[in-house]
């Protein structure tokens, strides 16, 4: 809903994020609207993202660059005295299916004194807000249909699990995991002159859907690091931290989960280095776990949570607290 506004002004639109590429923002030149046939396609195209995505805002009669063109102020048909405003409010809700509720269609006001809009020209902006109906189909041209959603700033074809989560954050709590840092819990002595830094890999997790999510957690397996400790491990050594559940999570908001993995380390060796390659080497593959619901495993690699320097210092220190010294 955050995206539905009661109007816009030049100011307003000359404020938003200049370039090209915005998740919830696109700018189409007043010239596609010269080709109906691609007018109507594009706008298709843009409308079906947007629903499926959270919303956004589309405008239409301004370049990448932040120039206006701007689109026609009449509906393009001859001797019509329908406003284009007017004639997209009738035609946008249907250029997708389902047909959307989430929509609001503004002329943009002109500043009051010299404005940048051509005379001759006006600005729109479509709101769309995020569609409790998704997922939505663009229906133009009719003999092809496609579903879209938003992928780094471009409306693309929606891929077949991606539609799944919308289709079943109705019915069923939806989560999004995604790793969020990765820190150093403690250190302690373990064998063989090996000394033991455990990590704490934390994870936000977001309810995407419109259903509270009461038991939860995710599964989290760690590879690639050839000296890892397991969690196992580190608990008959004095760790108890477990699965924890009834930690519910509202639509639309986020909750933390820990993740706890240990690295043995030579002390003869240098900290930097090994730390480095551990985090370097190790990756993490997780995915939810809900009463209703299984996600998507993703994997990212540790060191795309860190950067590297506060975990270095921070074992140091833990290091030092230990009178444990290592080679620098």
């Amino acid at each position: 809903m955050g995206y539905l506004r009661d109007s816009w002004t030049e100011e307003g639109v000359l404020s938003l994020p200049s370039g090209q590429e915005h998740r919830d923002l696109e700018r189409k030149a007043g010239a596609l609207a010269d080709d109906q046939h691609e007018f109507r396609k594009e706008l298709a195209i843009a409308l079906s993202a947007f629903a499926n995505s959270g919303g956004g805002n589309i405008v239409l009669g301004q370049r990448d660059d932040g120039t206006f063109d701007g689109v026609p102020p009449f509906a393009p048909r001859q001797q019509s005295r329908t406003s284009f405003r007017e004639w997209l409010e009738q035609i946008a809700p249907n250029l997708v299916r389902y047909p959307l509720e989430e929509i609001k269609i503004h002329t943009v006001q002109g500043a009051p004194a010299n404005s940048l809009i051509p005379e001759d020209r006006t600005v729109i902006v479509i709101d769309i807000g995020d569609s409790r109906l998704a997922p939505h189909q663009a229906a133009f041209p009719p003999d092809n249909p496609q579903y879209y959603y938003r992928e780094g700033g471009r409306s693309v074809p929606a891929p077949h699990h991606y539609l799944e989560v919308l289709r079943n954050r109705l019915v069923a709590a939806v989560l999004t995991p995604k790793l969020a840092s990765v820190g150093i819990r403690t250190a302690f002595p373990y064998t063989d002159g090996r000394y033991v830094l455990e990590l704490d890999v934390v994870f936000h997790v977001s309810n995407s859907s419109r259903i509270a999510c009461h038991e939860w957690t995710l599964d989290v397996q760690f590879s690639g690091g050839p000296r890892y400790i397991t969690n196992r491990e580190i608990r008959e050594i004095g760790r108890t931290d477990g699965v924890q559940f009834n930690r519910t999570i509202l639509p639309t908001r986020t909750a933390a989960h820990h993740a706890y993995i240990g690295i043995a380390l030579l002390q003869a060796h240098s900290l930097r280095n090994q730390l480095h390659g551990e985090l370097m080497s190790g990756k993490v593959h997780f995915y939810a776990i809900s009463e209703n619901h299984v996600g998507e495993q993703c994997v990212n690699a540790l060191i795309d949570a860190t950067d590297l320097e506060g975990p270095i210092a921070e074992a140091t220190r833990l290091l030092k607290n230990a009178n444990i010294s290592f080679t620098p």
